[in-house]
């Protein structure tokens, strides 16, 4: 009986290492060409060695790599105390800056942040309000493929000045509100 279970887990193990780790079989990513990744050292230093390609640009991730390009200049630029709101988790790192993003990642469906049924969505709302003050923030920046919308879940929209500033990025400056 033992042996039978031993081999069963072995199964199981070699099974899900190939089909996981090696063709990389995971849902996002299960129909990607990984023939066509680019470098990541483009984005920056940090990421040599890495092959870059993500679901929404499997064609052209050097499209997605420009566009990056392009927001990580524009970051680097505003010297005032911000707070991005994406998906790409890497910009405080590579941008050697704390950019106050009050989650570390945004899926739509509450999983990462309480929506407005949920129990905890004042509280929510407490830590982000709490968070700009504190610190100060100018300006909230949101990275595609994040909806402008995440902010106003919890903050009344009359309360920024917003500027779209490129297909990937948008800024949304803080007026004096309460």
């Amino acid at each position: 009986m033992p042996i039978i279970l031993i081999l069963i887990c072995l199964f199981a193990v070699t099974k899900y290492h190939i089909r996981f780790n090696e063709n990389r079989k995971f849902h996002e990513l299960n129909y990607v060409n990984f023939n066509l990744a680019s470098n990541g050292q483009e984005i920056h230093k940090k990421f040599a060695g890495l092959k870059w390609i993500t679901p929404k640009y499997k064609e052209k991730p050097s499209e997605e790599i420009n566009l990056i390009n392009a927001v990580k200049i524009h970051l680097l630029e505003d010297n005032r105390t911000k707070m991005v709101i994406t998906n790409y988790s890497f910009f405080s790192s590579i941008l050697n800056e704390k950019l106050f993003s009050p989650s570390r990642w945004y899926i739509s469906d509450g999983t990462d942040y309480p929506l407005e049924d949920n129990k905890y969505f004042s509280n929510y709302k407490n830590l982000l309000i709490n968070l700009i003050k504190k610190n100060e923030i100018s300006v909230i920046y949101i990275i595609y493929p994040q909806k402008d919308s995440i902010i106003f879940k919890y903050l009344d929209r009359n309360c920024f000045k917003e500027i779209k500033i490129s297909k990937m990025l948008n800024s949304f400056e803080l007026k004096n509100c309460y």
